[in-house]
């Protein structure tokens, strides 16, 4: 939660403090009281998925994991981030695998909306390319 909000919801508190009966105050603060983020969606076949967590006292590591494909050959992992493919995270290449968490990988790519969202400037995504397709 930003501070900005923590700062904002404080400030109704102390607002809705003048405020004489109960049940007044009660609607001023249900009004104007911004609400935390959800880290989680509720989803009617799923039920809840949640947001991915990272560990910010620790950092990620920032070389691709040792994966071999059935032929014994090393897998490439490029870090993706967009908003059409998330009900397939996974790459059908017998070379190559989608992450779309480790913000740490060398080669990162963007797609569509998330084309401007680049991450980690910190060492990842250096030369980082920028995937994207017409829509027709």
């Amino acid at each position: 939660m930003s501070i900005g909000i923590k700062i904002y919801n404080q400030g109704i508190r102390i607002l809705s403090g003048f405020i004489p009966l109960k049940s007044l105050r009660k609607k001023f603060r249900n009004r104007f009281f911004k609400r935390i983020p959800l880290y989680f969606v509720t989803h009617s076949l799923y039920g809840k998925i949640y947001m991915p967590h990272y560990e910010l006292s620790i950092p990620i590591m920032c070389q691709e994991p040792e994966i071999y494909n059935a032929q014994g050959e090393r897998m490439r992992t490029f870090f993706v981030r967009s908003y059409l493919d998330a009900h397939y995270p996974n790459s059908d290449s017998k070379y190559f695998l989608w992450d779309r968490f480790n913000v740490s990988l060398p080669v990162h790519f963007y797609k569509h909306r998330a084309i401007l969202e680049t991450m980690n400037n910190n060492g990842g995504g250096q030369n980082t390319p920028i995937l994207t397709r017409a829509n027709p």
